[in-house]
C-alpha cells in the first residue's frame, strides 16, 4: 500500500539482508563497499545510497525535485519541503503511503506534470514564453557560460521517448490481469492506450517508428508531431489536448471492467480465445487512437494558423498576454527623446 519514486537516482538507504522478504542483495555488498573506501563500519550504519549512488551534487535537484513533486501530488499531508541540503538527504523516504488509493488516471496526471502551481511551475515567466511552453531545451553553448545555471527538470519531459503505467492484477489470469498502458511520446501531449498482457501482436502503427522518417503511419510521430505543434501556442492548445485525453482515455477505462469479464468468460472455454480477443480489442482501439489524434493534430493546425483563434470563430486575434509585453518592452515605435 506504499509508493515509491526512483528519478534517475537510488533511493535505498539501510537495508536489513536478515528480512529476506524485503531485501535481496549479493553476499559481498558490504565487502565492495568497504574495500572501494564508499563505507567505513566505523562511521555508522550501512547506507546503500551514499555508498553506491554516484552524485552530482550541483545539480541534486535534476532528480530529488521530481521525487518531492510525486511525494507532493499522491500525499500532500506530509508535507515534505520541496528543498535539502545535500543530494543523500534523507528528507524523502523511500516509500510512503499514499493519501488515498491510486488509480491508473492518478499516474497519468503524474506523468504529465510540470510542477504546475507550484513555485516551480514550468508554465510561467519568462522563460516559458507569452503562451506558457514549459519545454525547456538544452545544449546551447551559452548555458555553459553561467556557472552552475540549470532548469528545472520536470517529471513530464518533450524529450521522452514513451511513457508506461502497469497494472498487475492476480486475481485474474496472468494474459487478462497484467496491462500495460503505452504510449510513445511525452504524455504530457499524448494519449495512453492499454495493452493487455495475452496479445498476440501489435498494430503496424505501434512497432513502426523511424526518427530519420516521418509518417503518419506510426503512433510516435503521431504524438510528437502534436506535442512540437502544441509549443507554438501551448497555453491554448493544451486545453484542446487534455479535452482529447480525458473523452479518449476516459472512454478505454470505463470500458475496461466489461472487457475483464468478456476476457474472462472466454477464457474458461479457452485461454486462446481471450488472447485472440484481447488481441482484437487492443488494436482496434489503438489504431483508434492514432487516428483521434491525427485528427487532433489537423484540427490544431487549422484553429491556431498564424497565430490566430480561429474556432469557434475565424481569425479571432488574440495577440500576447500584457505581462508579456512589458517585459519585452512593447510601446511606441517613436524614438525616444
Amino acid at each position: 500500500d506504499h509508493i515509491a519514486a526512483m528519478c534517475n537516482q537510488f533511493t535505498m538507504r539501510e537495508i536489513d539482508l536478515d528480512n529476506p522478504d524485503y531485501y535481496m542483495a549479493s553476499d559481498n555488498i558490504f565487502d565492495v563497499a568497504i574495500a572501494q573506501g564508499w563505507w567505513d563500519p566505523a562511521d555508522g550504519p550501512f547506507d546503500f545510497t551514499r555508498a553506491y549512488s554516484r552524485v552530482y551534487d550541483p545539480i541534486r535537484y535534476y532528480s530529488l525535485r521530481r521525487k518531492w513533486r510525486i511525494y507532493d501530488l499522491l500525499a500532500p499531508s506530509y508535507g515534505f519541503k520541496p528543498w535539502v541540503e545535500d543530494s543523500y538527504t534523507t528528507e524523502y523516504p523511500f516509500s510512503i503511503k499514499p493519501d488515498k488509493k491510486v488509480s491508473v488516471q492518478d499516474l497519468f496526471t503524474v506523468f504529465r506534470d510540470h510542477y504546475e502551481g507550484t513555485e516551480f511551475d514550468l508554465t510561467q515567466g519568462m522563460a516559458a514564453g507569452p503562451f506558457g511552453t514549459p519545454n525547456r531545451y538544452r545544449g546551447a553553448g551559452a548555458e555553459k557560460l553561467i556557472e552552475g545555471g540549470d532548469w528545472e527538470r520536470a517529471i513530464s519531459m518533450f524529450r521522452t521517448d514513451y511513457t508506461t503505467v502497469i497494472q498487475s492484477r492476480n486475481w485474474h489470469p496472468a494474459s487478462i490481469g497484467g496491462v500495460v498502458w503505452f504510449t510513445p511520446d511525452v504524455s504530457a501531449t499524448s494519449c495512453f492506450t492499454p495493452f493487455y498482457a495475452g496479445v498476440t501482436e501489435l498494430p503496424k502503427a505501434y512497432s513502426t517508428g523511424n526518427r530519420l522518417a516521418f509518417t503518419r503511419d506510426s503512433a510516435f510521430w503521431t504524438m510528437n508531431f502534436v506535442g512540437n505543434w502544441a509549443d507554438l501556442k501551448y497555453s491554448y492548445m493544451i486545453k484542446d489536448i487534455k479535452a482529447k485525453q480525458d473523452e479518449l482515455e476516459g472512454k478505454m477505462l470505463a470500458a475496461q471492467p466489461a472487457i475483464d469479464e468478456a476476457a474472462k468468460l472466454l477464457y474458461d472455454q479457452d485461454p486462446e480465445l481471450a488472447r485472440q480477443f484481447l488481441t482484437d480489442y487492443c488494436n482496434n482501439t489503438a489504431n483508434s487512437v492514432v487516428a483521434e489524434w491525427w485528427d487532433l493534430a489537423d484540427f490544431l493546425v487549422m484553429k491556431y494558423i498564424d497565430g490566430y483563434v480561429n474556432v469557434p470563430k475565424v481569425g479571432e486575434g488574440v495577440g500576447y498576454p500584457l505581462w508579456w509585453l512589458k517585459e519585452v518592452g512593447f510601446g511606441p515605435l517613436e524614438p525616444k527623446k
